[in-house]
């Protein structure tokens, strides 16, 4: 596993590193940047992204373009939900 403290360290390494699953923070301010640029790299265009935050009062949830994501967790939900949601994305048994 492997962290970033933001969306550009992020692509950086999703470029570098094998990635299986990326778990993206709604709470991102550039969280829609980073899936469209995850989307054009030939090497992450076909990992499974996951995307977690909470919903907003203010726009339809979830908000383009993460609407592309291929899951979405909002708060509030537990840890066995996330797990069970990235083994689900990964085609493993929960």
């Amino acid at each position: 596993m492997s962290t970033a403290a933001d969306g550009d360290e992020g692509l950086s390494r999703a470029k570098t590193l094998p990635v299986d699953l990326i778990v993206l923070d709604g709470g991102l301010a550039m969280s829609g940047v980073v899936r469209r640029r995850l989307n054009a790299e030939a090497a992450t265009s076909d990992v499974p992204v996951l995307w977690v935050g909470a919903p907003s009062p203010r726009m339809d949830f979830p908000p383009q373009p993460i609407a592309d994501a291929d899951r979405t967790l909002t708060l509030p939900f537990s840890f066995v939900q996330m797990r069970e949601t990235a083994n689900e994305l990964l085609s493993l048994p929960s």
